[in-house]
């Protein structure tokens, strides 16, 4: 029942030029740890595309053809976000949501005759967002959930024992290093030492039913609260929605 999830973004090239290391390329890094994977039966494997400027600036049928030349026909596309270490990258890197939003639309149309034709690609982007405005059900996307999915659904566990509530705090940890973030610390002894009330008030801001503007906004039976967003931007989990990033997009 293990599932794994590994960064490509789309392009060999970008891929590399993005993910720079001094000991190796990252693309061929990346090929040959995914071998590693399928030869180890493992089928369940997600890829992440993190889109960045250099991204937009392609025609959005060369990423599904890189992506269908290396046997993958699903893809899960992410803007690049304002916290963690792409903070220090978003000068070189990034871009506005509306140019995002541009994209994202050639994006969808260049799925969907490559889908006409029955060239299998797909990109679960957009599976979550159709998902969402066509069945009641909730996507089970912590971006899009009421309240958040934060600390709920899942948690994540880092390298240094740390526990979040989801990675985009582990990611505005990393570059903050702010305490509070931290739901818990597994010791070395492994007991697990946390406050968890400090989260609690956190996920109380996620309810949109009784947030200012969520309130009586028209889209929010489709929409979330991205807590990680709002805290990094604007200094808390609620944010002031109409000067919100999140919102606009």
């Amino acid at each position: 029942g293990i599932a794994f999830s590994v960064s490509f973004d789309g392009i060999p090239e970008i891929h590399s030029a993005h993910r720079k290391s001094n000991f190796f390329d990252s693309f061929s890094r990346f090929s040959s740890q995914l071998e590693r994977l399928k030869s180890s039966g493992i089928n369940e494997i997600g890829y992440v595309q993190t889109v960045t400027r250099s991204t937009l600036q392609l025609d959005p049928d060369r990423i599904i053809e890189a992506c269908r030349s290396l046997g993958i026909e699903r893809l899960f596309s992410r803007p690049l976000q304002q916290y963690g270490f792409a903070t220090l990258t978003q000068k070189k890197l990034g871009y506005t949501r509306e140019e995002f939003v541009g994209f994202f639309d050639s994006y969808f149309c260049s799925v969907l005759r490559n889908w006409k034709k029955d060239r299998s690609f797909f990109d679960d982007g957009f599976g979550i967002y159709l998902a969402n405005l066509f069945r009641a059900s909730n996507p089970n996307y912590v971006d899009l959930m009421s309240p958040a999915a934060y600390g709920l659904q899942a948690v994540i566990i880092n390298y240094d024992g740390n526990i979040f509530g989801a990675d985009e705090t582990r990611m505005l940890f990393e570059t903050t290093k702010n305490k509070e973030l931290v739901l818990a610390t597994i010791s070395p002894d492994g007991s697990i030492v946390g406050n968890l009330e400090p989260h609690a008030a956190f996920i109380a801001d996620s309810f949109l039913e009784f947030n200012p503007y969520c309130d009586t906004c028209a889209y929010q039976p489709f929409c979330g609260s991205d807590l990680a967003h709002h805290l990094s931007t604007q200094g808390n989990g609620l944010g002031f929605k109409p000067e919100s990033a999140f919102c606009s997009s």
